[in-house]
């Protein structure tokens, strides 16, 4: 699979409503993907979430969160199209495929096409972030889910290159998880993220922004 890397290609469309422009370019971040993005089970919904948390350290720029729960990564692009048509963004964090990890040449292709809907193409600085999938606490060394998750995220890397950022080892490391797996303790279900873990997500999405100048 050829690796992939960005140049940012075409203006972008409208500007979200509650928007600002860093001279004649406009500036955000959009968040897309399904319940990790959206929040899951959290004790503060509205709070506790990664972009919500990611928000907090670009008082000067609009976080915007499209997540939405139990979506495969095809209904993910769906959206994204559509989202990308009314609002204009210039950096973008895509977190797709736990919905569907099991059909990796279908969220390959799916992500694949989230990039073209950006217009990015060819060699340089497009400002994409793409997170690697999650296992849950369950699916740790030895199981099927397992395996079929490291593979895709093999993939993503070899595809997206310098543009992921590898959530899943984060989480793994940070929360003192075992079998390779997430600590269900930075859980609340044994796959989302607690508003604890989603503090360290969105902390490392913004170095992840911070070091490249975005």
């Amino acid at each position: 699979m050829k690796r992939r890397d960005f140049l940012l290609g075409g203006a972008t469309a409208a500007m979200l409503s509650t928007g600002q422009a860093r001279g004649s370019q406009p500036f955000g971040i959009s968040c897309f993907g399904d319940s990790l993005t959206e929040g899951g089970v959290l004790e503060n919904w509205v709070t506790d979430r990664y972009p919500s948390q990611l928000q907090s350290y670009y008082p000067d720029r609009v976080v915007s969160n499209f997540g939405m729960a139990g979506q495969p990564s095809q209904v993910v692009l769906g959206r994204f199209r559509a989202e990308f048509a009314r609002h204009s963004l210039d950096t973008h964090v895509i977190w797709s495929g736990i919905n569907n990890f099991w059909q990796p040449d279908a969220v390959m292709a799916d992500l694949d096409a989230m990039v073209e809907a950006l217009g990015l193409s060819g060699f340089g600085h497009g400002r994409v972030v793409v997170l690697t999938v999650l296992n849950s606490a369950r699916q740790g060394v030895g199981t099927a889910e397992y395996e079929q998750v490291v593979a895709l995220n093999t993939s993503i890397a070899a595809r997206f290159g310098d543009h992921v950022l590898d959530i899943r080892n984060l989480l793994v490391a940070a929360s003192g998880g075992e079998n390779d797996a997430i600590n269900p303790t930075w859980t609340s279900d044994g796959l989302h993220p607690t508003g604890e873990a989603n503090a360290f997500i969105a902390g490392q999405v913004r170095d992840f922004i911070d070091r490249r100048g975005w």
